[in-house]
């Protein structure tokens, strides 16, 4: 498990709209907050979403870019699925073998499903701020973005 200012792994994950997403080059231009949610079936976790849509705008108004990513665990056109009903302005992505969950040690031993949490990572890849408390974390984030973006 990592701990702030630790070196974040780097990963390369396609995004649900196709397109490639490769954490160290986007950290080129902007911080990265890396959500992990259990699925689009977890009410917890969609309500979490629906907040970072309004916090993610808020949060480029008054901070340098920060690049928001949603991985879940679950079944890729599950996740489709669920976006055609919910349109989203951020990143997500169908990580359904667990590979960036169990990196970022988001895996819950003996379930199926990542476990919920935020990971804020500054362009020079060392980890700002993890939390498995979705609501706190946001307010940590945003703190944390304040000053070190």
């Amino acid at each position: 498990m990592f701990t702030v200012g630790d070196e974040s792994p780097d990963f390369k994950v396609k995004l649900m709209s196709g397109v490639d997403f490769h954490l160290y080059t986007t950290l080129k231009n902007s911080s990265v907050l890396i959500n992990f949610i259990r699925g689009t079936w977890c009410e917890e976790c969609t309500n979490h979403l629906k907040r970072v849509e309004k916090w993610r705008t808020k949060l480029n108004e008054k901070t340098k870019p920060i690049t928001t990513i949603i991985i879940s665990v679950e079944e890729h056109g599950k996740v489709k699925e669920w976006l055609k009903e919910n349109p989203t302005v951020y990143l997500m992505v169908s990580d359904e073998f667990a590979v960036v969950a169990k990196k970022f040690g988001f895996i819950v031993p003996g379930d199926a499903y990542s476990k919920p949490g935020m990971i804020l990572i500054s362009p020079d890849k060392k980890i700002q701020m993890i939390s498995d408390d979705l609501v706190q974390a946001q307010k940590k984030a945003a703190e944390l973005l304040k000053i070190h973006v």
